[in-house]
């Protein structure tokens, strides 16, 4: 038996947002052959759930970028109060677009389709699957003191105050994403997805004179060790602990059927020289 964890967005599902009969038929001649095949996604996991319906599959689903895991008996992490509330103090009163994921619908603030105005054609598409999804609940208050939320998602088409850029991995992506923000009028921080593609940047920002941190600061995510030759800042997780309970609890909940666990690990922030 092998395991497979396979994303949507950008790579199960295609332009139209479907999954294609190739891609079904490999998944089903997989699962024939006795191995297990996961949804791993940012959507809510009962939109995760509609398109796989839609395509006659069966699949466990880890949704909400991990927050919701649909393998045996279900289970969701919430955010505690104090942490929804500090982040939509920050949020709210940004010209963002906004999704808060519920257990059972996504709500969209009123005063936040404002932040659907102003991107170009490559935002509207990146923003076609969030504005999609199942289950979408256009809301004029919100008091999230209320609420179970699983997840806060916001992005901004504004390039001017905030700047976002996808699918960049490598230290190579990060050389190439400096190249283009060169030609652009510098943020005053980037938060990078990970240490390989903060270290590219860092290296070609240097390579052109920028000051790493008092032109831009960078933080990187994992903490490898080009982090801590680089002297960058960045967010340590234990990604040896991560996959090793990921697997226990797959492997409990699909063959075993038990009740299972929850287990949070804390990532940690390492400051050094980049901000």
């Amino acid at each position: 038996m092998r395991w497979f964890a396979i994303d949507l967005d950008g790579t199960l599902l295609n332009k139209k947002h479907q999954i294609s009969e190739t891609n079904r038929t490999a998944i089903k001649r997989r699962q024939d052959q006795g191995d297990v095949v996961v949804i791993v996604t940012g959507r809510a996991a009962f939109d995760a759930q509609r398109i796989l319906d839609q395509h006659g599959l069966d699949c466990p689903v880890i949704g909400a970028n991990g927050a919701e895991i649909e393998i045996g008996n279900p289970k969701r992490h919430f955010l505690d109060c104090s942490s929804s509330r500090t982040i939509w103090e920050v949020v709210r009163s940004t010209n963002v677009f906004i999704h808060i994921y519920l257990q059972d619908r996504i709500l969209l603030p009123q005063y936040s389709l404002a932040g659907l105005q102003g991107g170009g054609s490559a935002f509207q598409e990146a923003i076609q699957a969030q504005v999609t999804q199942q289950g979408v609940e256009t809301v004029d208050a919100i008091t999230v003191d209320q609420l179970d939320i699983i997840k806060f998602m916001f992005v901004s088409p504004s390039h001017k105050n905030e700047w976002y850029a996808d699918r960049f991995y490598s230290f190579e992506d990060g050389q190439a994403l400096a190249g283009q923000l060169l030609t652009a009028d510098l943020p005053d921080a980037m938060i990078v997805g990970n240490d390989e593609v903060a270290a590219g940047l860092i290296h070609q920002f240097r390579q052109h004179g920028v000051r790493i941190p008092e032109d831009i600061a960078i933080t990187g995510f994992d903490d490898v060790p080009i982090a801590r030759a680089l002297e960058i800042t960045t967010i340590r997780q234990p990604v040896v602990m991560h996959g090793r309970l990921a697997a226990e609890q797959l492997l409990s909940d699909e063959l075993k059927h038990s009740e299972g666990t929850f287990s949070l690990l804390e990532p940690s922030l390492i400051i050094r020289q980049t901000t």
